[in-house]
């Protein structure tokens, strides 16, 4: 009898000991999973301001490009162009030429098409950063509920099992102590 009590604190303790150490080991995962969420905000919120200041750039690059051309057409209401800049305004599209670097030339539509070609390029990279980052944010917080899942299952299971000892301990107990009574008698 003395020797199944000593067994069942035996287990108890191995089963406390087993149980602060998972508490000990939750609590740290949950600490770093809290500090990995606060990374990822500060990350979104980094990502939102870059996003803003781009839209902001493109923006006034939009206002000054509308103020130059204001200013071209007031010059050529009021004539004020020099000779060779009002023949260039005068000509039709298809014969202005903008010069580049040597003696290339490029024609208007050729440099529309490079700045369209410029302009989606770094847009199919806005978009591929924006989704890396997205598909991170996610994948961290997928990770983290399934490891407090696992954990918490772990920990019921853990409680199940001790409770289970108890039991058969109890139930030991009760049949050594009537097997006792019946040994005493028969004496």
């Amino acid at each position: 009898m003395q020797t199944l009590m000593n067994e069942l604190q035996k287990v108890e303790s191995q089963e406390h000991y087993s149980l602060d150490y998972f508490n000990k080991e939750f609590n740290l995962m949950d600490s770093q999973i809290e500090k990995l969420e606060g990374l990822l905000e500060s990350d979104n919120d980094r990502l939102g301001s870059l996003e803003k200041e781009i839209f902001l750039s493109q923006q006034k690059e939009k206002e000054n490009e509308d103020e130059l051309l204001e200013a071209i057409y007031v010059a050529t209401e009021k004539q004020t162009l020099p000779d060779s800049v009002q023949k260039l305004i005068n000509q039709p599209k298809a014969e202005q030429v903008t010069a580049t670097s040597g003696d290339e030339a490029l024609s208007d539509t050729q440099v529309q098409q490079i700045k369209d070609l410029l302009n989606e390029e770094k847009t199919m990279d806005y978009i591929m950063y924006s989704t890396a980052v997205v598909a991170l944010v996610v994948g961290i917080m997928i990770g983290g509920a399934c490891l407090m899942c696992v954990m918490n299952c772990v920990k019921k299971g853990q409680e199940k099992r001790l409770v289970a000892a108890r039991q058969w301990a109890a139930a030991n107990q009760e049949t050594t102590v009537e097997n006792t009574d019946t040994a005493m008698h028969v004496r």
